[in-house]
C-alpha cells in the first residue's frame, strides 16, 4: 500500500514540567527513535519513578506499531518539553519546539502519548499546531501488596516534604494558616480564630482557583523584563508605574472626597438602613461628586501610559504610534465631557431642564466639538500612517510582542 505525505504521523511526548532536562541535561526538542530512547533510559537512570520515561518507551512502542503500518519513512516520534514552573512562557516553549519538530519532520497527523497527569493544558497547545488523531495515555501499574503501597505512599510523601513544587501547597499554605491562629490566641484575640481562618482558607482557594497567582507572577515577570531591558521598554515600564499609581490615588480621593461632601451636605439625613429610599436619591449627586474629585488625576493617569506608549512604538518605528495619538485627542475629549457631566450631576439643582440651559449648552458643544475632532485626527493620522509608511515599517518583534 502506498503513502503520500498526508499519511505522515508523528507520535509526540510533551513534558511539560521539563522532568527530561532538569533530571539529565538532554536539551528539547529530541527528535529521532535513537535519540529518545537514549534520553529516556537516561532519565529512568536518574529517577527510575519518572512517568516520563514511561510515556517516551511507550511513544517507541506505538512508533513501531505504526511504522509496521505506515512505514518507516512516514513515522517520526519526539519529545518537548516546557519550563518546571508550568508557566504560560513553559507553554509557549511547547509550541516553539513542537514548531521545529514539524519543521524537520512535516507532518499531517499526531498520536500524543501522555501520562494521563496534564492532557487538558498540553492538548490545547499541540492541536492548535497540528490535528490529534489518537491519545495514548500510559498508567503504571502497581502490585497490591501493602509492602508496593506503601513504598508507593513514602515516594508521595517524599515529593511532599522535599520538592518545592508540591512542598510550598502542601506544607507551605497551612503552615501559615497554623502561625496566623497561633499569634490570634498570643494575643488574646483566639475568639476570632476560626472566621480568620476561614476567611484566609476562602482567599487563597479563590486566588489559586481563578489562577490570580500566575497571571500576578506573570505580569511582575514582565513588568521585570521592561524594567531590565532597553531604555525604550524602561520608559514604558515607569510610565505604565506612574499611571497605575496616579490611578489609584484618583479613585482613593475621588471617593474620600465624594463621601464628605456628601454627609457633608445631609447633616440631618437618616441612616441608610432606616431610609435607604432617600440615599437611593443622592445617588447621582454622589457620582458627580465622585466624578469632579476623580477625573482630573485619573486623566493624568491615562495621559502617562499614552504617553509612555507613543514614545516607545516611535523608538521602535511601530506603526501603533498613530493610535496613541488617536488616544491621546480621545482622553483628553473625554475628560472635559465627564468633567461636564460631572458637573451636572452634582450640582443638578442649579440646572434647568432645557437645552437652552448654558451648562446643558456647553456639554452639547463639548460633545459636537469632540466628535469633530475625533473624526479629523482619525483622518489625519491614517493620512500620516501611509505618508510615514516606511520610516514605521519596522517593530513587529521589538515592540514587545505588542
Amino acid at each position: 500500500m502506498s503513502h503520500t505525505s498526508k499519511d505522515k504521523i508523528l507520535v509526540l511526548v510533551v513534558d511539560r514540567d521539563n522532568d527530561l532536562g532538569g533530571k539529565t541535561g538532554v536539551p528539547t526538542p529530541v527528535i529521532g527513535r535513537a535519540k529518545n530512547l537514549e534520553a529516556a533510559s537516561s532519565l529512568v537512570l536518574a529517577d527510575p519513578e519518572e512517568a516520563d520515561a514511561n510515556a517516551m518507551f511507550a511513544a517507541v512502542s506505538v512508533l513501531d506499531d505504526l511504522s509496521a503500518k505506515y512505514g518507516k519513512e512516514n513515522v517520526e516520534v519526539s519529545t518537548v518539553a516546557g519550563l518546571p514552573d508550568e508557566s504560560i512562557e513553559g507553554d509557549r516553549k511547547i509550541g516553539e519546539e513542537l514548531r521545529q519538530v514539524l519543521e524537520s519532520f512535516p507532518a499531517e497527523k499526531c498520536v500524543v502519548v501522555s501520562d494521563g497527569y496534564s492532557d487538558q493544558e498540553t492538548l490545547p497547545i499541540v492541536s492548535s499546531r497540528i490535528p490529534i488523531m489518537s491519545v495514548r495515555r500510559v498508567v503504571v501499574r502497581h502490585s497490591e501488596s501493602v509492602e508496593v503501597t506503601w513504598a508507593v505512599l513514602s515516594r508521595y510523601a517524599r515529593k511532599a516534604i522535599f520538592d518545592p513544587k508540591y512542598s510550598r501547597i502542601i506544607l507551605g499554605i497551612p503552615s501559615l494558616l497554623f502561625i496566623l491562629i497561633g499569634a490570634l490566641v498570643v494575643l488574646g484575640l483566639g475568639q476570632i480564630a476560626l472566621p480568620v481562618l476561614v476567611i484566609a482558607l476562602g482567599a487563597i482557594m479563590f486566588i489559586r482557583g481563578f489562577g490570580l497567582d500566575r497571571a500576578l507572577g506573570n505580569t511582575a515577570a514582565r513588568l521585570f523584563h521592561y524594567a531590565t531591558s532597553t531604555s525604550a521598554n524602561q520608559i514604558r515600564f515607569f510610565s505604565t508605574l506612574v499611571s497605575l499609581s496616579l490611578i489609584t490615588i484618583a479613585i482613593y480621593l475621588g471617593g474620600s472626597s465624594a463621601a464628605s461632601k456628601i454627609v457633608a451636605a445631609n447633616p440631618g439625613a437618616p441612616s441608610f438602613i432606616d431610609d435607604p429610599g432617600y440615599w437611593v436619591t443622592q445617588a447621582p449627586a454622589f457620582v458627580g461628586m465622585f466624578i469632579n474629585g476623580t477625573i482630573d488625576i485619573l486623566t493624568l493617569g491615562v495621559l502617562a501610559v499614552v504617553l509612555g506608549n507613543g514614545f516607545f512604538f516611535y523608538i521602535v518605528r511601530y506603526p501603533r504610534f498613530w493610535r496613541m495619538l488617536q488616544a491621546l485627542v480621545v482622553t483628553l475629549w473625554l475628560w472635559a465631557f465627564f468633567r461636564r457631566i460631572g458637573f451636572i450631576l452634582e450640582f443638578g439643582d442649579r440646572i434647568e431642564p432645557s437645552i437652552m440651559d448654558p451648562y446643558v449648552l456647553r456639554l452639547i458643544l463639548i460633545v459636537v466639538l469632540g466628535l469633530v475632532t475625533i473624526s479629523l485626527t482619525f483622518v489625519l493620522t491614517r493620512m500620516l500612517r501611509r505618508r510615514y509608511a516606511s520610516f514605521f515599517k519596522r517593530g513587529g518583534s521589538q515592540a514587545g510582542g505588542e
